[in-house]
C-alpha cells in the first residue's frame, strides 16, 4: 500500500470516528425524546381529569425515540467495526 492510500485509509478513519461521535449524540437525544414522552404519557393518563391526547402524544414519543436509538445504536455499531477494520489494514501494512 502506497503512502497516499494509507493517509486516505487514515483521514477516513478519522472523518468517521467524527461522525460516529456526531451519532452518539443523536442517539442521546432520541432517549431524551423518549424520556419527555414517559413525562408525557404519566401527565396525561394519572391526571386528576384524564387528556386522552397527551398520554396518546407521550406514547408516539416513547415509539419513535426508542426506535430512533436502536437505528443510531445500529449505526454506532456497524461505524465502530469499520473503523476498526480500517485500523487493522492499517497496522498490517504499516510495518
Amino acid at each position: 500500500m502506497n503512502k497516499s492510500k494509507k493517509e486516505f485509509l487514515a483521514a477516513e478513519a478519522n472523518s468517521q470516528l467524527k461522525a460516529l461521535k456526531t451519532i452518539s449524540h443523536w442517539r442521546t437525544l432520541a432517549l431524551a425524546v423518549s424520556a419527555i414522552g414517559v413525562a408525557l404519557t404519566y401527565a396525561g393518563f394519572a391526571a386528576a381529569d384524564r387528556m386522552i391526547w397527551l398520554g396518546i402524544t407521550g406514547i408516539l414519543l416513547i415509539v419513535l425515540g426508542f426506535f430512533g436509538a436502536a437505528v443510531f445504536n445500529l449505526g454506532i455499531k456497524n461505524g465502530k467495526q469499520n473503523v476498526n477494520r480500517m485500523l487493522e489494514v492499517l497496522e498490517t501494512y504499516g510495518k
